[in-house]
């Protein structure tokens, strides 16, 4: 990440991402997530449908999310600006991890500790797959 927040997006991920969508995080995930606009949309649509706006936990989230998400655009060289209200969740390195529909975003210090915890997440989950 360059000293105005802007970051090359890997062309593995450019294909899956294309050059409009969504950067968002919260708190507790210690990345940024990016995700494709119509998956982003999605989310939104499901949240507003499935919730009540009366929702405790939902009267918190949204403007979490609201503050938290903004669309962005890559330019002619490929590259595009995290928020500077974002900023603060990467480092000037930075490491993208694919996850299905969506890519993540993460420093190095948030990945070592991800990486980390991984070996107890698989074990655990392994077990609850038999």
């Amino acid at each position: 990440m360059d000293g105005q927040g802007r970051i090359a997006l890997p062309e593995r991920y450019a294909k899956k991402i294309g050059s409009e969508f969504f950067v968002a995080a919260l708190p507790e995930w210690g990345h940024i997530g990016i995700f494709p606009h119509k998956v982003w949309s999605l989310y939104v649509k499901g949240r507003l449908q499935e919730t009540r706006l009366t929702d405790p936990e939902f009267i918190v989230l949204r403007p979490l999310l609201g503050a938290n998400s903004t669309l962005v655009t890559i330019d002619y060289k490929g590259r595009f600006t995290i928020p500077e209200n974002l900023r603060h969740y990467l480092e000037k390195h930075v490491i993208f991890v694919g996850a299905f529909d969506t890519v993540r975003l993460y420093g190095e210090q948030a990945w070592s500790t991800a990486a980390r915890k991984s070996p107890q997440l698989i074990k655990r989950l392994s077990k609850e797959v038999r």
